[in-house]
């Protein structure tokens, strides 16, 4: 709202303010902004549509290709991919809550790894 603001105080439209306003973090507060905002509207009507349908089609539309590709990509070597059938995004009221904290204690209790690749020196 700052910047609509801004944009009536010099006395321009507020698209024109924001196309040609020198300050690039207020183009970078409003562009996130937005994306956020889109993100959560998204996110809210998928909610609603698997609530409304008691469909998983509207949980996500990734597929298994799609998330093993994004997870080779993350830079950590000591990383953990794991697929938890009959879990959805509330995966901690559902009927499989107890398979989620097993994961999650199995996860934070293993022991480090013993070879990082790393040469001795």
């Amino acid at each position: 709202m700052e910047a609509r603001g801004e944009a009536e105080r010099v006395g321009a439209p507020f698209k024109r303010y924001l196309r040609y306003t020198p300050d690039t973090a207020v183009k970078a507060v409003v562009l996130e902004d937005s994306a956020a905002l889109i993100g959560l509207v998204l996110a809210a009507g998928g909610l609603l549509g698997g609530q409304l349908t008691g469909s998983g089609v509207w949980d996500g539309i990734a597929t298994d290709k799609d998330l093993l590709d994004f997870f080779s990509k993350l830079p950590n070597p000591d990383k953990q991919f794991t697929v938890m059938p009959g879990i959805a995004h509330t995966s901690l009221r559902s009927k499989n809550w107890r398979m989620v904290y097993e994961l999650i204690d199995s996860c934070c209790s293993r022991a480090g790894p013993v070879y990082t690749g790393k040469a001795r020196g």
